[in-house]
């Protein structure tokens, strides 16, 4: 008997070891595979989101803080922002601009050259300023869509994208994200600065060759 409680006692403690627990002390799902590149405003992409630990439980991002007593000076540092702000900012506003795609890592590599920053960019060649990374180049979302361009689709919005043209690539399986910035799709695509982190790494202008 006492080795039957023994056995239990040591299959629960590795099974215990081995639950994924979120931030909020949530037991998190299982890891829902990603088949095919997968937009974020979708059911299937929340699923996979929502069993995802972002950050490790004991990061700074993850800490609560909502019993830690308030800074001494905590309403003058928010009177001096307040004041910086002119009286039609003052408000708070959601940022809606930016999106992300899915994927894992059998999506395939895409060679990218980095128009600017290369040498800011990670994992370029620095002679050819050109690198490989997991963007699915026919379903790519850049900055504003869908909010700012509601009537195209992702394939045509990527073609208009006007401004920083942010890009977010989210690699499920090794919990990376990969983002571009001044990403152009409208011939040949091309990016600045193009970085990766392992939740959270970077990428940038470059265009895909």
């Amino acid at each position: 008997m006492v080795c039957a409680a023994l056995a239990l006692s040591a299959v629960v403690s590795v099974a215990a070891w081995n639950v994924r627990i979120n931030h909020a002390g949530r037991i998190l799902g299982p890891v829902i595979p990603v088949t095919a590149p997968t937009l974020f405003n979708t059911a299937t992409a929340d699923d996979i989101m929502s069993a995802v630990q972002l950050f490790p439980v004991t990061n700074s991002w993850n800490e609560d803080v909502s019993a830690l007593p308030v800074l001494s000076y905590s309403d003058a540092m928010i009177a001096v922002t307040i004041a910086n702000l002119s009286a039609s900012r003052r408000y708070l506003d959601p940022e809606h601009d930016m999106n992300f795609i899915l994927v894992d890592t059998t999506q395939p590599l895409t060679d990218m050259l980095m128009v600017d920053y290369p040498d800011e960019s990670d994992q370029v060649n620095q002679n050819t300023g050109i690198g490989s990374y997991p963007f699915p180049t026919t379903m790519l979302p850049l900055e504003g869509w869908p909010r700012n361009s509601p009537t195209y689709t992702v394939q045509v919005a990527r073609t208009k994208c006007s401004g920083d043209c942010h890009s977010i690539i989210f690699q499920s399986d090794t919990n990376t994200f990969w983002e571009s910035w001044q990403t152009n799709c409208k011939s040949s695509f091309h990016y600045s600065p193009l970085l990766a982190w392992h939740v959270c790494v970077i990428l940038y202008p470059i265009r895909l060759i």
